[in-house]
């Protein structure tokens, strides 16, 4: 019931922040079906423009027409970096800061900077000192123009890393949705926030496709499309997808590995320390990935040794933990019984984990390149992508409407058993007085 606390503020807040954001990716989808794009400078074509690479700083820089998805790129940025911030603080306080090393989070990351290479320039000036210099001021070069390096004919490493993370927005992030029941529940901002993560990428790199065909469809010469058919194959992008699941494995386990060594140390220091103080030693058993709900409150409540100690203990909820607590077809699915296919154990049960999470990836990346298929080779239009997105979105809002009339029927439920009591206390009362 915790999680439909209703908040008027989250509530108004939630639904102007969906609105606004849904009107700006369609009035940038319409803004860039109407305006033509050309392959070097981006921008509308315009005979009188500079050879020099525009800047949105310029002066002669617009937000319409042409330039909305300006907007909508620096917006999700900007967003993306709001709410970490904030989600940060929010799990912080509960123990849930963990859950930001979730797969989710490292994508947007890599997308965020994908897009600060393809768009912020930086110039640096020498200082008159050996290999030391510093950098100028930024300069943000418009959407339009970056379009040029995505459509030219040969596939750089930049474009190619947009297309092996446009397979994982569509496969692995959006089929989160799917697997993890994401809802649009306006009064909460950490679901609000969740459903943003999964379905902004998609809305951002449907908007760049949508403009990097709307430019290759002006060059009828161009070879893009055959390179794009022999470069961004299934089984080039499954690889590279492997490749940067694998790398987010090795930082997840990384960190969570070195954050639980640190705070066993921690927590070994802080016993010593009591039993120098001829401080009674006793504490409750220790575990450190899943301990009792009372050490909040005795971190809050305990005096400053004992903060020291329990704060060792505070609950670190993961994915893993969630996963053996919660799973999602429940530990009689397939899913929880692969994962202890090997034994509960935290070795084996940790490695089948990642497996299955492998797993996972791969088949929503399959279910994700079909409409890559049909929006990049076959039909050359972002139609079929934003299709697919709206679908996730579709199921966002189903996801709301079963946890609301779950939620209403609990609520029934309450106020069906408070009438029963009530009746049998006025029954009660009767009995008294007759007696």
């Amino acid at each position: 019931m915790g999680d439909h606390r209703f908040s008027k503020r989250q509530y108004a807040t939630s639904c102007m922040f969906t609105l606004l954001f849904t009107m700006l990716v369609s009035a940038s989808y319409f803004d860039i079906a109407t305006c033509p794009y050309n392959s070097q400078g981006g921008a509308a074509l315009n005979p009188n423009k500079s050879a020099a690479t525009p800047s949105i700083f310029d002066e002669h820089f617009s937000i319409v027409p042409c330039h909305t998805i300006d907007v909508v790129i620096w917006t999700y940025v900007a967003l993306f970096g709001f709410f970490m911030v904030y989600k940060w603080f929010m799990y912080r306080a509960d123990g849930y800061h963990y859950f930001m090393l979730d797969y989710c989070y490292f994508h947007n990351a890599c997308l965020c900077a994908l897009i600060f290479h393809l768009l912020v320039r930086v110039s640096w000036v020498p200082t008159g000192l050996a290999s030391l210099a510093i950098p100028v001021p930024v300069d943000i070069t418009p959407v339009a123009t970056a379009v040029g390096s995505l459509t030219s004919d040969r596939l750089s490493i930049a474009t190619f890393l947009f297309f092996v993370i446009l397979a994982g927005t569509f496969g692995p992030i959006l089929g989160a949705i799917l697997m993890w029941k994401n809802a649009l529940l306006y009064h909460s901002f950490d679901k609000m926030i969740s459903c943003y993560l999964h379905l902004a990428p998609a809305a951002v790199q449907g908007l760049l496709v949508h403009a990097a065909l709307s430019s290759v469809r002006l060059r009828p010469k161009s070879k893009l499309r055959d390179h794009l058919k022999s470069d961004t194959n299934f089984t080039s992008l499954l690889m590279m997808h492997t490749l940067m699941f694998i790398v987010w494995q090795v930082v997840y386990h990384a960190v969570h590995e070195i954050r639980l060594y640190q705070r066993r140390r921690a927590f070994h220091a802080a016993m010593m320390r009591r039993v120098k103080d001829g401080v009674s030693a006793s504490m409750p058993p220790l575990d450190l990935l899943s301990p009792s709900p009372e050490v909040k409150e005795q971190v809050k409540w305990g005096t400053v040794e004992d903060r020291e100690l329990y704060r060792c203990m505070v609950p670190r909820t993961t994915a893993y933990t969630w996963m053996m607590e919660y799973p999602p077809m429940g530990k009689k699915g397939p899913l929880y019984k692969l994962v202890v296919l090997l034994g509960k154990k935290r070795l084996p049960s940790t490695v089948m984990f990642a497996v299955a999470q492998w797993i996972i990836h791969a088949v929503f990346f399959v279910l994700g390149f079909i409409p890559l298929y049909l929006s990049l080779i076959r039909y050359d239009s972002a139609g079929p992508l934003l299709l697919y997105t709206c679908g996730f979105v579709l199921l966002c809002i189903y996801n709301a409407a079963a946890v609301n009339k779950s939620w209403i029927k609990k609520l029934k439920a309450q106020a069906d058993s408070a009438e029963s009591l009530k009746a049998e206390l006025e029954a009660l009362k009767r009995d008294m007085k007759k007696q």
